[in-house]
């Protein structure tokens, strides 16, 4: 993989080096360039199952810009780009080989300032994306080096521009106050700021991921996670492959950090939005997958940046999951504001994705909608939170999906697995990005019975074994599979040293009550999920006569036994 460079903290220009201009040279100074106005492009773009919010569209190749003259006698070029109705704007520069440095600024909005850039851009690469402008308007500035040739020609091309057309992101008029939303009040949409415990406002881990294409921009939800090493430097987010495919898209992401109501069921600071919104750009793809057997993105982001315009934390995960646990999550459903939900784990048969590699949230309180794909999975609350699994989505009919056009109490999503992403990426989160994570000797997989699921169990310097970031206790650790299977893991040493490692299915026994009897059966559940009464198949509708003569059918209805009397 090439150099990997963020953008630095954009928005504001940091204070310059001695000798240095602060900020565009001419701004204020010079009058304003011609602007060229652009065409709206067609509809939103449909593909890749995005939340689409805005889209691009290329520019016309004869933009000249001007050419003028400082007050101190340099030479400077300016354009304007002009994308009416538009809430912020993107553009895309080409062939980028600066010998000088190149600024964009809003002409409203407080004056928003991006850049310089110079080089070969932030990426190394000659192609980029500029920051989120907020305004419909952007000019462009470029300040030649005093030692570079005197020509006309400017060292790059502006390529395209991606416009921001969703009414929901913080890039309103300041001091405009909105109704609540429609489904706030129905309570689809919960308030993150209602939600102390579960969402940590002065530490967020949760942002709002602006990806920008050829074909426009589109939004989703990252989180940052905690790996198993700590350099200082680097850090993890997680959210869905179908968000960033490529390591382009990825260089290209914007996050928007803070992002949520001053109080419970309140309006975002639009003001503070709009002055100074809570941006990083750029992150590192190490991995992305988007198949039946898994969907998340692993990115490597810089802290640096992060500090620069938040506090952050970094969530803790676990590989451990079963039917029934209680979950939450947190994301941007709609590129809106924060919002929180609650649900639980449940069995679900989805036709096109792999069972062990997906699982099953149905929602109680709140929803998720398009935007949300890439928020964590939490399962606990506050300090006990840990990140079991990333959003996907939901393949059901549009009026009951997650972002159909109600609040279905019967909504089910499906959310890769954390023990699925640790199986496929443990190496990033056992190293240095560096060391030799990669070797066997230190890590086995285990099966986990008939499932088609396995575990690694790895072994750290001190001879602790470790699945995830939980300790292994032989013959007391539990891992329970996608289909509510149960098993325990068990580390043997053999004479000649040799380690082997096993996962023991554990029968659920299950004690049903005759009638109003005190007559009572015990009904084993196997592995392959038949039901047992000793060595004799547990089968519905079968008859039990207990020593009174009172004649019992049994009877299994949505994954419960009873026993009721039989009068037939």
């Amino acid at each position: 993989m090439g150099r990997f460079v963020t953008f630095a903290t954009l928005l504001l220009v940091a204070t310059p080096a001695a000798g240095e201009e602060e900020g565009p040279p001419a701004r204020g100074v010079l009058p304003i360039p011609y602007e060229v106005s652009l065409a709206a492009p067609g509809k939103l773009p449909s593909k890749g199952g995005r939340h689409w919010i805005g889209p691009a569209q290329p520019l016309p190749p004869d933009i000249e810009g001007e050419w003028a003259w400082t007050r101190d006698g340099r030479r400077v070029w300016r354009a304007r780009l002009r994308a009416p109705r538009a809430r912020a704007v993107r553009v895309r520069f080409e062939d980028f080989a600066a010998p000088g440095r190149v600024w964009l600024y809003a002409r409203e909005r407080g004056g928003t300032v991006d850049g310089p850039y110079g080089d070969a851009g932030p990426h190394g690469s000659g192609s980029f994306w500029s920051a989120l402008m907020p305004d419909e308007r952007v000019t462009i500035e470029y300040l030649p080096d005093e030692r570079a040739p005197l020509t006309d020609r400017v060292p790059f091309r502006l390529a395209a521009l991606a416009r921001v057309t969703d009414p929901l992101l913080p890039l309103g008029q300041p001091g405009k106050r909105r109704a609540p939303e429609p489904r706030a009040i129905a309570g689809c949409h919960l308030d993150a700021s209602c939600f102390t415990e579960v969402v940590e406002r002065a530490q967020p881990a949760v942002a709002m991921l602006i990806g920008t294409n050829a074909d426009g921009m589109y939004s989703c939800t990252g989180f940052l996670i905690n790996p198993e090493y700590q350099t200082g430097a680097r850090l993890l987010m997680l959210t869905t492959g179908h968000c960033v495919r490529t390591p382009q898209e990825a260089a290209d992401l914007a996050m928007l950090w803070n992002y949520q109501t001053e109080e419970c069921y309140g309006d975002p600071d639009w003001e503070h939005w709009t002055r100074r919104p809570r941006h990083t750009y750029g992150a590192e793809l190490l991995l992305s997958q988007v198949d039946r057997q898994a969907d998340f993105a692993l990115l490597r982001v810089s802290e640096r940046d992060i500090a620069a315009v938040t506090n952050w934390k970094a969530h803790g995960w676990d590989t451990a999951l079963r039917i029934g646990d209680q979950v939450a999550t947190v994301s941007h459903p709609d590129a809106g504001p924060k919002r929180v939900a609650f649900g639980e784990v449940v069995s679900h048969h989805w036709g096109d994705i792999d069972r062990s590699g997906f699982a099953t949230v149905r929602w109680r309180l709140g929803t998720t909608e398009k935007g949300s794909s890439g928020s964590p999975i939490f399962r606990g609350i506050g300090e006990d939170a840990r990140v079991v699994g990333v959003l996907a989505g939901s393949n059901e009919p549009e009026t009951t999906a997650p972002w159909g056009p109600r609040c279905d109490p019967e909504l089910r999503t499906a959310f890769t697995t954390m023990d699925r992403i640790y199986s496929i990426a443990h190496r990033f989160f056992q190293s240095d990005l560096g060391s030799d994570a990669g070797s066997t000797t230190n890590r086995i997989t285990v099966a986990l019975g008939n499932t088609g699921e396995s575990v690694t169990i790895v072994r750290r310097n001190d001879d602790t074994w470790w699945i995830g970031n939980r300790q292994v206790e032989s013959g007391v650790t539990v891992i329970t599979a996608s289909n509510g299977n149960a098993y325990t893991i068990t580390i043997r040493t053999d004479a000649s040293g040799e380690i082997g490692v096993s996962a023991t299915y554990r029968a659920v026994e299950l004690t049903v009550r005759l009638g109003s009897s005190n007559y009572r059966i015990k009904l084993t559940r196997a592995e392959d999920g038949s039901w047992w009464r000793g060595n004799i198949a547990a089968e519905h509708g079968d008859i039990i006569i207990p020593p009174n003569g009172v004649r019992y059918r049994l009877v299994w209805n949505n994954g419960v036994w009873t026993a009721v009397e039989d009068s037939g």
